[in-house]
């Protein structure tokens, strides 16, 4: 099985997502990865929920699906594109034929095969974008957008601990997403320490996911289907 794995615009971060990657699939799997030269970072000030259909995305959007093109013109068998906003999914499965999948909503519903309600941890200037995205998925009623501040350090470890520890407490989650790709020392210690607490509560990995849906799919011989240019 050949996958190819788009990052949008994380061209320095590609040693370390193949790292990731190949923990996810087994040894049966080529992972091949494509940086877009785009960047999908939203500029300060506009991560409200007009963000995901701003023109500012249409150029990173635009960027992965040529390269999704690309990729299944050369033969790969599914495609995941390495972006917790989705960007660019829906317009590339117009175009290939093969399956195609973000780095949000496969986590979703995983982390919904694992608990009732799933609490998604992300920056607070990004809740609304998250809360559009979870609409989207038509997962309002079980899945939720959760504030902690992510800036970095031993801080942002304790943060994230703190914010998982009070949703699970409260009941707002028994399942728990980190809302970027990259994270990846951050979900580590975030799940030591919900071991270390007894707090029963899975973090789905997005990448894990992801990759997790994709090899399904592939395996199953089926690709999502989407109408060009149906509506949201």
């Amino acid at each position: 099985m050949r996958l190819t794995v788009i990052l949008p615009g994380d061209a320095d971060l590609m040693a370390e997502v193949r790292r990731d990657c190949l923990g996810w699939v087994g040894p049966d799997v080529r992972i091949d990865l494509v940086a877009t030269s785009v960047s999908a970072m939203p500029p300060p000030g506009r991560c409200d929920s007009s963000l995901l259909d701003s023109a500012f995305m249409r150029e990173p959007a635009s960027a992965v699906v040529e390269a999704a093109v690309q990729a299944a013109a050369g033969g790969s068998d599914g495609i995941y594109v390495c972006c917790a906003a989705e960007i660019g999914v829906e317009a590339a499965r117009e175009k290939v034929a093969v399956p195609v999948v973000g780095g949000l909503f496969p986590a979703l519903h995983m982390g919904l095969l694992l608990g009732r309600r799933v609490g998604v941890l992300c920056p607070p200037d990004l809740i609304a974008v998250f809360e559009a995205l979870i609409a989207r998925a038509g997962l309002t009623d079980r899945v939720r957008a959760l504030p902690v501040s992510l800036d970095g350090g031993a801080a942002e470890v304790d943060a994230l601990c703190e914010a998982a520890r009070t949703a699970v407490e409260r009941g707002e989650a028994e399942a728990l997403v980190l809302t970027c790709t990259i994270l990846f020392e951050q979900r580590r210690a975030l799940g030591a320490y919900l071991a270390g607490h007894e707090i029963a509560a899975p973090i789905v990995d997005l990448t894990g996911a992801a990759l997790a849906a994709l090899q399904g799919l592939v395996r199953l011989s089926r690709s999502p289907s989407i109408a060009p240019g149906s509506p949201d």
